[in-house]
């Protein structure tokens, strides 16, 4: 198992890099993967406008029960592992984008605001998960960083305040039946 040291999300994260983690992509859609200060990044290169999918959600496979660094949230106790760029999209509190659940249960992410051509492309883990688990400290270095707040369920109601009512298309369903 190859073994990476990085701040993998903006988080400080030490770890095996799991066995079914496919090598980043190359540069397609409109998009790069980048070393960055956090690890790999994803990279725009070309512009996105507000609401356009700039990440399309590609299933690997079901977890179930199972979280680890790089899994999606879809469920109070359930995850998923997306392929494609998504494992490689860092956290930030001031993400450029939010998710758009699809048919399939995966999750797109969708432009929050328009994506420069060169801008990272970046997520706020808590519009997709409850519960991340697996970061201890964020290291985003957004002017609205949250430190170690990073799930919905740590999230305090002025937190979430910044998507509700008006950018509530970009976070999970499950997360609004949620405390």
């Amino acid at each position: 198992m190859a073994s990476i040291e990085s701040k993998q999300g903006g988080h400080e994260n030490k770890q095996a890099l799991p066995e079914f983690l496919p090598a980043p992509p190359p540069s397609a859609d409109g998009l790069e993967t980048k070393e960055t200060s956090c690890g790999v990044g994803v990279f725009a290169t070309q512009a996105f406008g507000k609401g356009d999918i700039v990440v399309p959600g590609v299933l690997v496979r079901d977890l179930g029960d199972r979280n680890h660094s790089h899994a999606s949230q879809v469920g109070e106790h359930h995850w998923i592992q997306h392929g494609g760029f998504q494992p490689y999209v860092n956290h930030s509190c001031d993400s450029a984008c939010g998710i758009q659940v699809n048919e399939d249960g995966t999750h797109s992410l969708k432009a929050l605001r328009d994506i420069a051509e060169g801008d990272e492309v970046t997520l706020d883990y808590s519009l997709r998960n409850y519960d991340v688990g697996c970061f201890s400290k964020c290291l985003c270095g957004s002017a609205g960083c949250r430190g170690g707040n990073i799930s919905w369920k740590n999230m305090n109601a002025a937190q979430r305040a910044k998507y509700l009512p008006d950018l509530k298309e970009f976070v999970a369903p499950y997360l609004l039946a949620l405390p």
